[in-house]
């Protein structure tokens, strides 16, 4: 885990209601990549699952990250916020490695995904998919 925490207020989620988890909090980078190569060096892992909330949260943490993991030559699978994915973002995650990106879609209906708060819409969602593929990555 790179953070922890998220300041989304989707309705659904048991977090919203605890002031410490709303705050994201983010590990020192040197730190987690330590650990990857920890692993790689003495386990021969190959690939991780990245179990932030979402690793996307905080744009330059992550970019950062990717710059420092992207020597280790691992592949990655990751939850990402869709409202805040960008091109700058699924660029610099393809380049270190990571193979998938998920979100959590929970509807197809704008009606509904404003009912319980996601701050996404089917075309922010469609455009996390595109750029997610435009990038290579599986969605």
């Amino acid at each position: 885990m790179l953070s922890q925490g998220c300041p989304y207020n989707c309705s659904f989620c048991c977090g919203r209601l605890v002031p410490y988890y709303r705050r994201v909090r983010v590990r020192d980078i040197a730190s987690v990549v330590s650990e990857m190569r920890h692993l790689v060096d003495n386990y021969g892992i190959k690939s991780v699952m990245a179990f932030d909330d979402e690793v996307n949260l905080l744009n330059e943490p992550l970019l950062e990250f990717c710059s420092k993991i992207k020597p280790l030559g691992m592949k990655f699978r990751a939850f990402v916020k869709a409202n805040l994915f960008n091109d700058i973002q699924a660029e610099a995650m393809a380049s270190a490695g990571f193979v998938e990106v998920c979100t959590g879609v929970e509807a197809g209906d704008d009606r509904i995904l404003g009912i319980i708060d996601k701050q996404t819409t089917r075309i922010i969602n469609k455009r996390f998919v595109q750029t997610a593929r435009k990038h290579g990555m599986r969605s």
